[in-house]
């Protein structure tokens, strides 16, 4: 499991918030991953099933904390020791699929001021696809939460400058009602329902 932003805190919340490492206690207490995070901090791991290493990112924990890696006027989302823990392991990953599964969406289809997902962080976001498009790593889907529907989309090469297309699935919600707000359109909208 990864954790979004109830899991963590309040609604939107990030790394600023107090009281965070007890969160980060009762996730670790309550969730059989392998491992969370290095030193102390977040939750990220990965860990492989058949064919596919599963990467688990923590897109809380360090939001805001910092500047950007990946633009130093800007604050982060994944934090430089989660950024460098994942260009190694995805890097080094012979699995046939990569899931880059994250609490949050990938896409930029969300409903009006929403401040928590990947497109408020598009220099990250581009920093990463950057990444596997220069590495050549095949194989990679997103995986995300957080917005009450279940969607699937498609990152376009021209979008991303990877060599193929990028699915992403949204898998949520499984215990909360669907969000009719967060029915947003999108060009690269493949499927979506809402129960």
């Amino acid at each position: 499991a990864t954790w979004d932003d109830h899991d963590f805190a309040k609604d939107g919340a990030d790394g600023t918030t107090a009281g965070k490492e007890n969160s980060r206690r009762a996730f670790i207490e309550h969730h059989v991953n392998p491992d969370a995070g290095e030193n102390g901090q977040g939750i990220y791991t990965h860990f492989r099933r058949g064919p596919v290493d599963v990467f688990l990112l923590d897109t809380r924990w360090f939001s805001g904390t910092e500047k950007s890696f990946a633009d130093p006027a800007k604050p982060t989302l994944l934090g430089a020791k989660q950024w460098e823990w994942l260009q190694r392991e995805l890097g080094a990953s012979k699995a046939t699929f990569k899931l880059l599964v994250s609490g949050m969406i990938w896409n930029d289809a969300v409903r009006p001021k929403k401040p928590d997902y990947w497109g408020s962080y598009p220099y990250e976001r581009a920093a990463l696809f950057h990444f596997i498009a220069e590495k050549a790593i095949p194989g990679v889907v997103l995986v995300g939460g957080d917005v009450h529907r279940t969607r699937v989309l498609v990152h376009p090469p021209e979008e991303t400058g990877v060599a193929y297309p990028i699915r992403e699935l949204v898998t949520s919600p499984l215990g909360t009602n669907p969000m009719k707000e967060a029915d947003v359109a999108s060009p690269s909208l493949l499927f979506d329902k809402a129960e």
